[in-house]
């Protein structure tokens, strides 16, 4: 496994989702966001990643991602994007291959939004964006058991789901 990898799943590896204070009387829309509905794939990490998101019902977006490397799964997402208690945010839970948790039963890593605009989301620690040919761009703040930061970008084509 990528010493990238072993950093993340480390004990001390932690995402930046509380890095930015949320604002509250942050504005937002689902809509800004709708774009996000469908499957991406594209290079993450050392591997490749495979992500979908489904808008439900009542307004929120969930989805999975899953990252592979050398034909297996490393790691799977569980993903949620809604209005919580504490306003809205992009909680995220993590999975081994083997299905076991890196949070405790109840924890989860939430991005608490900062603002939308059409095509882009700013959340604490990342943002999402739909660049003019189609593509997503992601930009992650993650930080390593010695603190050392640092910002991943991945770049994903869409594989289905509506075109923009």
């Amino acid at each position: 496994m990528p010493n990238l990898l072993l950093s993340l799943m480390g004990a001390g590896a932690m995402l930046m989702s509380s890095a930015l204070a949320q604002d509250e009387s942050t504005e937002w829309s689902l809509d800004d966001l709708a774009w996000l509905e469908g499957c991406w794939e594209g290079p993450a990490f050392d591997g490749f990643a495979k992500e979908c998101w489904v808008t439900g019902p009542d307004g929120h977006m969930t989805g999975l991602l899953q990252l592979e490397e050398e034909g297996k799964i490393v790691f799977t997402e569980i993903f949620h994007l809604a209005d919580f208690e504490e306003g809205p945010s992009l909680r995220v839970k993590h999975f081994n291959a083997d299905m076991t948790g890196w949070e405790e039963k109840d924890g989860f890593h939430a991005f608490k939004l900062q603002r939308t605009e059409p095509g882009v989301g700013v959340f604490s620690g990342l943002t999402l964006r739909l660049e003019e040919d189609g593509r997503q761009t992601i930009e992650l703040v993650l930080t390593n058991k010695e603190g050392e930061r640092w910002t991943e970008t991945i770049v994903y084509e869409r594989v289905s789901g509506p075109a923009e």
